[in-house]
């Protein structure tokens, strides 16, 4: 490339992670090659003079959203006195287009880069493929879990994203249904007072979109998930603090919002990257660590097989390990995670009873380990 982003840009944070400068340097050399050179000419001037000065070189990418980026193209508007559509058409694509690479990007030169979006695993020549599954691990450890445990319950004053990973964690839902919940889906159980539950999957957000549309993954989404007290207890503090910052009822506020704005929900592209985040820099947990969402493995010449989107997907498979650990039957984890109901016995409708979801909620108070690692 002939332009050189000159000697005064750094490309990488003092920890070595790529930050904005050095994502737009590899989307100019990697996949903007075949623009025209006047075009090239253009968007170099616009870089170095308008956006890069914007643009703190000290924040690694993958600790990026895209309200930061919306805040930087809003600050870009305001002080050259531009129209929304000059935004739109000349800057924003020169923003979120290397953003978006980089997030998306597989690179075998630096693992930051692909952190949360694959999961590789090398299969050696005289190891069965099989065995090699078995030792993905599912779920966390006792130790690992009592970690991602403290750290959820102190965070009902974070930002949405992590708001919307615990409740993952907490009951193993989908990132599109979380993303989808209000804090009217908290609902308090007739039958037996005190006990407390989420609606969940009758409104769920499009994939990559806060839009919200009706009906979950699957026929069998809905369904209500039982929440113990230091839960319930996270999200009761979590409305207390909405409703101080706002001012008002939040009750038909998403419980997932996007950053510090309570009023935009938040969608499941943020919502992984924040996954992203939380494994590395929380858990201190590498790629290998983490296992996958996909069954389906594609194996290549290199005896190497991949799956996507380890992150956010584990604090589901932890909670479905969970429940069976605390040795609720086939039927009531199949209810629980959404799945089919493969019972002759049991039909989907009888798990809104709050009589059987209260027989849920006595096996999980019972901790089958110690009093160091409640939910």
């Amino acid at each position: 490339m002939s332009r050189i982003f000159g000697p005064e840009w750094n490309y990488f944070t003092s920890n070595r992670d790529v930050n904005f400068h050095g994502a737009v340097k590899m989307f100019f050399e990697q996949i903007n090659t075949s623009v025209k050179e006047y075009i090239k000419d253009n968007y170099y001037r616009c870089y170095i003079n308008i956006i890069f000065p914007m643009v703190r070189q000290d924040i690694a990418l993958i600790n990026y959203s895209y309200d930061y980026l919306e805040k930087i193209l809003d600050q870009i508007k305001n002080d050259r006195d531009l129209l929304d559509q000059t935004i739109k058409s000349d800057y924003r694509h020169l923003i979120i287009d290397p953003y978006e690479y980089y997030i998306n990007s597989i690179s075998e030169k630096t693992g930051d880069l692909s952190y949360g979006m694959s999961y590789k695993l090398s299969v050696a020549e005289d190891q069965d493929l099989n065995e090699a599954l078995l030792l993905i691990p599912k779920s966390f450890s006792l130790k690992e879990e009592e970690k991602a445990s403290k750290f959820f319950l102190s965070s009902f004053e974070a930002h949405g994203g992590i708001v919307g990973l615990a409740v993952m964690f907490f009951v193993g839902v989908r990132e599109n249904e979380v993303c989808g919940l209000c804090f009217k889906d908290i609902k308090e159980m007739k039958r037996h007072t005190g006990t407390y539950y989420l609606d969940v999957g009758y409104e769920t957000t499009k994939i990559n979109s806060n839009d919200l549309k009706g009906g979950g993954k699957t026929r069998n989404a809905p369904r209500r998930l039982v929440l113990l007290p230091e839960q319930y207890e996270f999200l009761k503090k979590r409305m207390e603090y909405v409703e101080h910052q706002t001012g008002s009822s939040c009750l038909d506020l998403p419980i997932v919002c996007r950053g510090d704005r309570f009023d935009v929900r938040c969608s499941t592209i943020n919502l992984s990257v924040e996954g992203r985040r939380f494994f590395k820099d929380v858990m201190k947990m590498r790629e290998s660590e983490i296992a996958a969402t996909s069954t389906e493995m594609v194996l290549n010449d290199d005896g190497e097989f991949y799956e996507e989107d380890p992150t956010t997907y584990f604090l589901r498979r932890n909670a479905a390990t969970r429940l069976y650990v605390h040795d609720l039957s086939i039927e009531e984890c199949q209810y629980f995670m959404g799945h089919d109901i493969e019972s002759a016995r049991f039909l989907r409708s009888d798990f809104s009873d709050e009589d059987m979801l209260y027989s849920i909620y006595q096996k999980l108070m019972k901790d089958p380990f110690s009093d160091n690692c409640t939910l």
